[in-house]
């Protein structure tokens, strides 16, 4: 007797209460420090939806929605200066592991960010502002404190700056306070700021602040704090192998220039007096052939007043 093959069996197909019961328990799986970040600013960056993100990484939206709240929960409590007391030998054991996570994390954003932090790139729609303000300097000087900042503030306060176009957010600082208060300002005079990069505007057009963009200018700025920080842990732990090496032995005795003296040389004599006569750092640049950064020094040790 014949018998006809019998058809494989078809895997029965999975119903919507067994997805959700998998993604449930997906996310159970513990996820680290660093890995939850990543997720966040994955999501930030715009590229894909906040739902397709968690289905990639098979989690709900309740739990990233938990995690970004927490992000802006830590970036609160810097701002509130809960983060300013005096830590304990275990909490700066616990902070320095911590920055060891986030090393990684800190190194591809530097990365990300590297090409827009140049100037050439900065100046490629220059021809669609009515005012284009260079600063060549750290943007860890406090914004208002460069002489890009001063000339910006002064427009403000003519009443002639309706928006300010800035590359990136660490250009306004890399202490998330600073930025925080920068921006204040100019949402008080109801002048918008566009980061071009980011893509993000402070103010709508009725004038009111942009929540969204808060809650992302809040997140990038704490990233670009803890760039900084980390720069700076970096160079302490190098200076303090080499000390330990015998390699590094700071300045050297003597080699600090007197201040007369230095005054004294004739390009600077010059460039005092050009600053006792409201001459730009730029236009004396160009006139004495000394870097902004000599003239800065000038400026200071001179005790010219703005």
């Amino acid at each position: 007797m014949e018998t006809k093959p019998q058809r494989p069996a078809q895997e029965p197909k999975q119903t919507p209460e067994n997805f959700v019961k998998d993604i449930r328990r997906n996310t159970r799986r513990i996820f680290s420090s660093e890995q939850k970040i990543l997720i966040v600013m994955e999501a930030l960056r715009g590229e894909d939806s906040v739902a397709a993100i968690c289905r990639k990484h098979g989690i709900v939206e309740s739990v990233f929605y938990k995690w970004n709240k927490q992000f802006l929960e830590a970036g609160k409590k810097r701002l509130a200066g809960d983060t300013t007391r005096e830590a304990t030998s275990d909490e700066v054991i616990e902070l320095r592991k911590e920055n060891q996570r986030l090393k990684e994390i800190v190194a591809d954003l530097m990365l990300r960010y590297d090409i827009l932090k140049k100037t050439d790139r900065q100046k490629v729609n220059e021809k669609e502002f009515g005012l284009v303000v260079e600063d060549k300097c750290s943007g860890a000087v406090p914004f208002f404190e460069r002489e890009g900042g001063k000339e910006i503030k002064k427009l403000i306060e003519n009443g002639v700056l309706p928006t300010l176009s800035v590359w990136t957010i660490d250009r306004l600082g890399r202490d998330l306070r600073d930025i925080i208060n920068t921006i204040h300002y100019f949402n008080e005079h109801k002048v918008a700021i566009k980061f071009i990069s980011q893509g993000l505007t402070t103010l709508n057009e009725n004038g009111k602040e942009n929540p969204i963009s808060k809650m992302m200018i809040s997140i990038l700025g704490i990233v670009g704090e803890m760039e900084r920080n980390q720069i700076r842990e970096r160079q302490l732990e190098g200076i303090r192998i080499a000390k330990m090496k015998g390699v590094y032995k700071g300045r050297v005795e003597g080699s600090k220039e007197d201040v007369g003296a230095f005054l004294a040389k004739t390009k600077n004599r010059k460039a005092l007096d050009l600053l006792k006569k409201n001459y730009k750092a730029i236009e004396i640049s160009q006139i004495t052939g000394l870097h902004i950064n000599t003239i800065t020094k000038i400026k200071k040790l001179g005790l010219v007043k703005n």
